[in-house]
């Protein structure tokens, strides 16, 4: 499994406890050192890597959570294709808020919620297929209204 915009393992830790072979990727080599010297084990490693340039290492199952341009999400997109399942985590804004999808923003630990939107991949200018939505719960600390929400769906 990949794990691309591994952060502090918060996530992927739980993943890996499963015994799968986890491998966490960032852009941030000092989350990186750091996570490898912290949480490296027998089938969990770590390493550093732009995932809008770099060539992604392979797996079967990749995992996305990422604050992103457009033109970036775009990127990742096509240098996923390779993946034969791709799970996303977006966080959403409440439903029935009049919102726009997909406001581009400069990358960045932000989201698009303080903008009125989110990301939508299966809006212009993604265009990507749901195949199926796995989770969509409350988000536990909303960061502008009450009723954000983390949707964790598979694409393609």
């Amino acid at each position: 499994m990949v794990d691309l915009g591994c952060g502090d393992f918060s996530v992927g830790r739980l993943i890996a406890s499963t015994g799968v072979r986890y491998l966490g990727v960032d852009v941030v080599d000092e989350v990186v050192c750091r996570n490898r010297d912290r949480h490296s084990a027998a089938g969990v490693d770590f390493v550093c890597l732009d995932i809008t340039a770099d060539e992604l290492p392979a797996g079967d199952l990749c995992l996305v959570r990422q604050h992103l341009s457009n033109a970036e999400i775009l990127a990742v997109l096509e240098r996923t294709r390779h993946y034969p399942f791709v799970i996303v985590t977006e966080h959403l804004p409440p439903e029935g808020v009049t919102m726009r999808p997909n406001i581009d923003k400069p990358h960045g630990a932000d989201t698009r919620i303080l903008d009125g939107s989110g990301v939508f991949l299966e809006e212009a200018p993604f265009r990507q297929r749901i195949v199926e939505i796995l989770l969509d719960l409350p988000a536990r600390e909303p960061l502008n209204l009450p009723g954000e929400h983390l949707r964790t769906f598979r694409i393609r």
